[in-house]
């Protein structure tokens, strides 16, 4: 068990997806698949099969959709149902249709699943009571609603999560034309996650992507403080994903206008309910719920660690102040009350608190930052960060704080955990981290 301080010892500085079994006759899924290749293969055969360039190759389509039906059948259905309700009117103009109707009512035959339909973008966001949605295993129907915020609560007073026997997690690619994406690293995790590679995608780093692990290479990217509305035009957007939040601190109204056939507008604060809705967005609400059940049983994996009253401050030391992180929507306080911690100062009582951290902290305020373990989320690529720690750790006030006089001081990578997956890892390494601090 990890508890409070003990003893003083130096500082250190530390800067599954399950098989599912479907329950469905395989013979029956082998002979209709066999069939739907050969009636897109003759519907190939009659068109040119050269693919237009990008994601929006109709071949690549028909490629993608067939894959799908061989590997999990059940998946399909919701793939191809709701995937038309953000841009109905490309995708069901495609030559590549005729064969995807074909095969999709050839294993819906075979497979007794549900029936397909097309919607509009208002039948996609469901009613008050939220939308009904085939799991992403194929095995039950779930319905979001109201409720489900309760369950999925990020608060530090839920209870362990309940997790299933297995989650299955699935990526493989979205055809849905040329997406743009302006909410910086957070955001393109989340989009590559659920199996979408935008073309354009705005980042918080200057040479690049930060915090993602997933393949990055070919998006192009500029900081959002170097936007160009031109550059914006010139990307023939099929699909553009933005943050409300986004909008709102860049005056970005009517910049946005136009600039894709569909725009796609995320309004959740709630990291959780944000991540619920892009996929919703997307057609494909089980990948968002598969992201957050994998996100919830790293949680009940972690809680019980710790033992009960350890306090963890949490900081960063800029070139021109000291800031104190507290509170969500920031992701360490966020996933340390998650986990069932007590962080020190705590939120709601700060004039000058903002997103979960308090900015400025005075030289005074310090003596805030009174957690047994003290942690410091530094972007130490930049550097004058660098030399404000080194000119902070001279300070007398600095050195008084309790974890700095006991050696119990760790630096995390600010930028480092993106998106639901960096948030998992963000997990371990809170645990690794506290753990070698004890």
């Amino acid at each position: 068990m990890i508890g409070p301080p003990v003893s003083t010892p130096t500082m250190p500085t530390t800067s599954n997806h399950e098989n599912w079994n479907s329950g469905i006759d395989s013979g029956q899924i082998n002979k209709a698949a066999t069939i739907a290749i050969r009636a897109a293969s003759a519907t190939q055969d009659t068109r040119d099969k050269t693919p237009s360039p990008g994601l929006t190759s109709t071949e690549d389509s028909s490629v993608t959709l067939i894959a799908l039906m061989i590997g999990s059948p059940n998946k399909i259905y919701e793939a191809f149902c709701t995937l038309p309700t953000v841009f109905d009117r490309r995708f069901l103009s495609r030559p590549s249709l005729p064969a995807v109707m074909v095969a999709l009512a050839l294993l819906a035959s075979a497979c007794g699943g549900p029936e397909a339909t097309v919607g509009s973008n208002a039948d996609l966001a469901g009613s008050a009571s939220g939308p009904e949605r085939v799991s992403e295993s194929g095995s039950e129907t779930a319905t979001s609603g109201p409720d489900d915020d309760a369950a999925h609560s990020s608060s530090s007073t839920h209870g362990p999560v309940e997790q299933p026997e297995s989650i299955v997690i699935e990526d493989s690619p979205l055809d849905i034309g040329r997406v743009v994406a302006l909410g910086e690293d957070e955001l393109l995790a989340d989009l590559l996650a659920m199996g979408v590679t935008p073309v354009f995608s705005t980042t918080n780093g200057t040479d690049g992507f930060v915090g993602i692990e997933r393949d990055t290479l070919g998006i192009e990217f500029r900081s959002s403080f170097d936007l160009n509305p031109e550059e914006l035009w010139t990307l023939d957007a099929d699909l553009l994903i933005v943050g409300q939040s986004f909008i709102d601190l860049a005056d970005a109204g009517d910049l946005i206008d136009g600039l894709a056939d569909d725009i796609v507008v995320l309004q959740a604060d709630d990291w959780r309910d944000r991540v619920r809705e892009l996929a919703d967005a997307l057609g494909v609400p089980g990948r968002g719920d598969g992201l957050l059940g994998l996100y919830d049983r790293a949680l009940a994996e972690a809680r019980g660690v710790f033992a009960p009253g350890l306090t963890v401050s949490v900081a960063s030391v800029y070139d021109f102040a000291f800031a104190a992180w507290v509170d969500a929507p920031a992701a360490v306080p966020a996933t340390l009350l998650d986990l069932g911690l007590t962080v020190s100062p705590g939120g709601g009582d700060f004039a000058n608190e903002a997103f979960g951290r308090i900015r400025p902290l005075s030289d005074e305020q310090l003596t805030l930052l009174d957690g047994d373990v003290l942690l410091l989320l530094q972007n130490l690529e930049l550097e004058s960060e660098s030399d404000a720690l080194a000119a902070a750790e001279d300070q007398p006030l600095w050195k008084a704080i309790p974890a700095v006089a006991a050696g119990r001081v760790a630096i995390l990578d600010r930028v480092g955990f993106q998106g639901v997956e960096g948030r998992i890892r963000l997990i371990g390494e809170l645990v690794k981290t506290i753990e070698e601090l004890a």
